[in-house]
Parts: structure tokens; sequence; C-alpha cells
């Protein structure tokens, strides 16, 4: 049965480090600077006369061009899906009709080979239909 190993401390304690370094510590400048900038709009927005408006010019800029990035983004992927899938309408046609061809012909083979096979069985019912109505008028 095997054992979990013990931690490295020296391994651990590095990881620690740097996952604080990488991960804790930008995070945590970036909050920080946002909710400077967020304090720095309150009081200036209302310390000063200075008109409203143009603060709120700034934001819904600030909100729009993530959102045309994003949009824009899409736009290409949809333009060239556009682009492949006219290119494969060109080219689709012509195959697509070699391979209803090939499923013509499975049909009609398949439908050939059923109805060989049912076949015997009909003759049989018919016979017997013919026998037992023949039967039935006998004993009247």
């Amino acid at each position: 049965m095997d054992l979990i190993p013990e931690r490295n401390p020296i391994a651990h304690a590095e990881h620690r480090r740097e996952t604080f370094r990488q991960i804790y510590l930008p995070l945590i400048i970036g909050i920080l600077v946002v909710l400077i900038v967020v304090a720095a709009i309150i009081i200036i927005g209302f310390a000063t006369t200075l008109n409203l408006s143009r603060w709120a010019a700034v934001s819904i800029i600030g909100m729009i061009i993530p959102s045309m990035f994003i949009v824009f983004i899409l736009l290409v992927v949809v333009l060239g899906l556009l682009f492949a899938i006219s290119r494969l309408l060109g080219i689709v046609p012509g195959y697509s009709k070699i391979v209803q061809s090939y499923f013509t012909q499975a049909e009609r083979v398949v439908s050939h080979v059923t109805d060989q096979t049912v076949e015997p069985f009909l003759r049989l019912r018919s016979a017997w239909a013919v026998t037992h109505r023949r039967a039935k008028r006998g004993h009247k």
C-alpha cells in the first residue's frame, strides 16, 4: 500500500510565494486601481461643478469598446463561415449527385432483396387464405 509522500517544505513555501506573487498580488492591485478610479470619479463628480455628462460619456465609451472588440471577433468568425459555406456550395452539388446515385442504387438492391425475401411468405399466405376460404364454403 503506497502512502502519499510528505510535502517538500521548501518547494511548498516556494509555491506559496509564487502563487501570491503571480495570482493574488496582481488581482489585489487591479481591484485597488478600479476602486481608486471609481472613488476619484465620485469625488470629482460631487466636489466640482463640472458637467457630469462628460463622465457619463467616458463611462459609456469604456463599456462600448470591449463590446465592439467582441463583436468584431464574432463578425470575423461569421464572415469566415460564410466564405467557407459559399465555397462548399460550389463543390458539394457535384459530389452530392454522385452520392445520391449510390444511394439510389443501394435502394434498388435493398428493395429487390426484400421483395425476394417476402415473396415466398406472401405466396404461402395466399395459398392458405384460398384453402381456408374453400374450407369455409364447404361447411355451409
